[in-house]
């Protein structure tokens, strides 16, 4: 059986990538004021200082303040991506998801991959090629498709596979 191969034309387009860039960035700065309203709360439960823990929010080392930004963004979308199969809210929403060159989901370690790659200065100048693929995406070679046009093709690929091949679960009728 010949294998399915991922084409230019499965490609999610560059607007869509966009779309899905715009929508999870929302979606991460949701959860990053979540997770520290919940922090708050916690440290106000507890008897803590709000004033004094708001502040240490506020003065943070520039430095730090990138390293926990990142260190969430990786596990937000790493998460996002392992258990959704390959998708995030903004790719739900574009109908779009990540596979590998044979059109599977991607592994948790290549989505790691992925993941990590995105923190390669201008990584998002990488989609102005023609391919409309950033770094993040050729570093662990895999692609954003469009699902609709995925799927047509990948039901195509594998209905002409099964044309010629023989099926014994036909009653034998004889006269």
């Amino acid at each position: 059986m010949k294998e399915f191969i991922v084409t230019p034309d499965l490609y999610a387009n560059k607007g869509k990538r966009l779309g899905n860039f715009i929508v999870d960035l929302i979606v991460f700065r949701v959860l990053i004021i979540a997770i520290f309203a919940i922090l708050g709360f916690i440290v106000v439960t507890i008897g803590g200082d709000i004033d004094s823990f708001l502040y240490q929010l506020e003065t943070i080392n520039p430095f730090m303040d990138l390293l926990i930004t990142y260190v969430l963004y990786f596990f937000v979308f790493w998460g996002f991506e392992t258990l959704l199969q390959g998708r995030t809210i903004g790719k739900f929403i574009t109908q779009t998801k990540v596979v590998d060159i044979n059109g599977n989901v991607p592994n948790a370690g290549l989505i790691a991959k992925r993941t990590l790659s995105r923190i390669i200065p201008f990584d998002g100048f990488s989609y102005l090629g023609e391919e409309g693929r950033g770094w993040h995406d050729t570093i662990p070679n895999l692609y954003v498709v469009d699902v609709k046009k995925f799927e047509d093709k990948k039901s195509v690929h594998f209905g002409l596979q099964e044309l010629g091949t023989t099926n014994n679960d036909f009653v034998d009728i004889k006269f």
